[in-house]
């Protein structure tokens, strides 16, 4: 499997977050499933670090989680930190992951909970406390993420993937 070239990755990684949290904003803040709300920014930052690895993973976690920050209500950083992490370590596992399809959708549970707890337990540290989010809210929003998952992870493939030449 060739990467992608440097053109796919600074155009196509900022493309990607900027729909991605206008999406957040706009739409999905208005569509919860039973009172939770998808991590779609997130989501792209997982299916970057799954196609491109861990540095980039953890650059675009980092991207991801500060435009969270920036509009959400969370102190600076908390997002970004959280995100960074958990990016980080899913392109670090990318190598390691079963060839099933549903490997990614896995990944992207597991992530979307870590992601969730990371940034818990930092509120929580900076007193800020968990704000009503409980184990069902991070369930939730983990399969709200994995539904998402089965459109964004393959339009980040071929965002990010070049065609082969024939």
């Amino acid at each position: 499997m060739t990467g992608s070239s440097p053109v796919q990755r600074w155009v196509g990684i900022p493309l990607l977050l900027l729909v991605a949290l206008v999406l957040q904003a706009a739409l999905f803040a208005y569509i919860p499933l039973f009172g939770a709300l998808p991590e779609l920014t997130l989501l792209v930052a997982i299916a970057v670090a799954i196609e491109e690895g861990p540095e980039w993973g953890a650059a675009t976690g980092f991207a991801a989680g500060l435009l969270m920050d920036l509009i959400g209500a969370l102190p600076l950083g908390v997002s970004a930190l959280s995100y960074c992490l958990v990016c980080y370590f899913v392109g670090w596992f990318r190598d390691h992951m079963s060839d099933s399809p549903l490997a990614p959708l896995g990944v992207v549970a597991v992530a979307t909970a870590a992601g969730q707890g990371f940034v818990l337990l930092l509120t929580t540290l900076f007193g800020q406390g968990t704000r009503g989010v409980g184990a069902m809210t991070v369930f939730l929003t983990c399969a709200y993420n994995v539904i998402l998952g089965l459109l964004v992870l393959p339009l980040v493939h071929l965002i990010l993937r070049p065609r082969a030449s024939a």
